[in-house]
């Protein structure tokens, strides 16, 4: 059975089925007399045998678990199997006796890293929690917290929405009454944002962009307040404020991407639409580049109407390489360029851009 506990009115392991741990007075002079002048008792002695119980030791004087640093840094901790005092362990609690006798200890202050440490950790928690409600999942969202807004209606900004997208947008009134969106913000259900204003897409005017990023996705209620605050407060014409030739060229080439993207379906429509983007790009460059497919076309017009090709060409209507250029380039793909009449070659030729192609794109451009 275990030691019986020393102090006044405890009767720790004075039952038979008593397990209570108990702990020897430390062999320091200083702690000893520490820990008897605690108990509150005249007769107590320290002998051998004398034990004071766990009860009366505050959770700040136990140790429980060992820790190790481990090479690599890390730290290793195993719980005890014996739980044991600190050094400078005092009992400071004592229920059986008057409540004046036991003493509140104040609570340790964690070392200055730890306290650093945790306060990190709580300021990311909080950047956690704000990140996490500033996340938009789905429009249904935006139409709830902005639907009949008065901050909009107040600015004539509206709020429509359709099948799979919401629009914010305002009027503008034109002659003999007439009604105009002059400003539309438009989000898809994919939460994908195209800005318009007078019905061009304006999603790479420099503030516009510096909010939706580069994927022009409107995921979080900040860049939201942002983009209403820039689009529908500031009085910009975003059209014909001082924009370059290349902004303009980005503007109609975003516009151009746009259906593509949502004409996809259509190879008719695609392939014009980047045959007509790569000519616009074209217009403006002093050194003229053409891509692989769109040589492969004019050669093959060129190697079966030659005299229209050359007509075309002189009207200037579009950027078109010259016939020595083409020339020059069939014979990189092993053709001779004499004979350009011969209709071996020319079925030659559209059979090797037929090939390429469907390899690659799986159509004509």
């Amino acid at each position: 059975m275990p030691t019986s506990c020393c102090v006044p009115g405890c009767d720790s392991n004075y039952k038979d089925d008593g397990r209570i741990a108990v702990f020897k007075f430390p062999n320091d002079v200083k702690f000893r007399q520490q820990r008897l002048r605690s108990i509150h008792r005249k007769d107590v002695v320290s002998s051998k045998s004398s034990v004071v119980c766990i009860k009366h030791f505050d959770e700040c004087y136990l140790v429980r678990e060992n820790s190790v640093t481990r090479p690599d840094g890390s730290v290793l901790t195993v719980k005890r199997d014996r739980v044991k005092l600190t050094p400078n362990a005092v009992p400071t609690i004592f229920k059986n006796q008057p409540s004046y006798l036991s003493v509140n200890l104040p609570q340790l202050r964690n070392p200055p890293e730890t306290r650093e440490n945790e306060m990190l950790r709580r300021q990311e928690g909080k950047k956690e929690k704000l990140a996490a409600l500033d996340i938009i999942i789905s429009i249904k969202e935006i139409v709830n917290k902005y639907d009949k807004s008065c901050d909009l209606l107040k600015n004539d900004v509206f709020l429509y929405q359709s099948k799979d997208s919401v629009q914010f947008f305002n009027v503008s009134k034109k002659s003999k009454g007439n009604l105009k969106v002059s400003k539309c913000i438009s989000i898809s259900e994919c939460l994908s944002c195209t800005f318009y204003c007078n019905n061009i897409v304006i999603n790479t005017y420099p503030k516009v962009a510096g909010i939706l990023g580069g994927l022009n996705i409107l995921n979080s209620w900040e860049k939201l307040t942002l983009l209403l605050n820039c689009v529908f407060e500031e009085n910009v014409d975003f059209v014909t404020e001082n924009i370059t030739t290349e902004e303009h060229i980005k503007i109609i080439n975003n516009s151009i991407d746009i259906l593509i993207t949502e004409h996809a379906d259509n190879t008719k429509a695609t392939t014009r639409l980047m045959f007509f983007k790569e000519q616009i790009n074209l217009t403006f460059k002093e050194k003229v580049s053409y891509c692989i497919n769109t040589l492969l076309w004019f050669a093959t017009v060129l190697f079966a109407y030659p005299a229209a090709y050359n007509y075309i060409r002189a009207a200037k209507i579009f950027t078109m390489p010259r016939p020595k250029y083409l020339s020059k380039y069939t014979l990189k793909l092993g053709l001779n360029n004499t004979g350009l009449e011969s209709g071996t070659l020319i079925t030659y030729v559209r059979k090797q851009a037929f090939l390429m192609i469907v390899k690659k794109y799986a159509v004509f451009y």
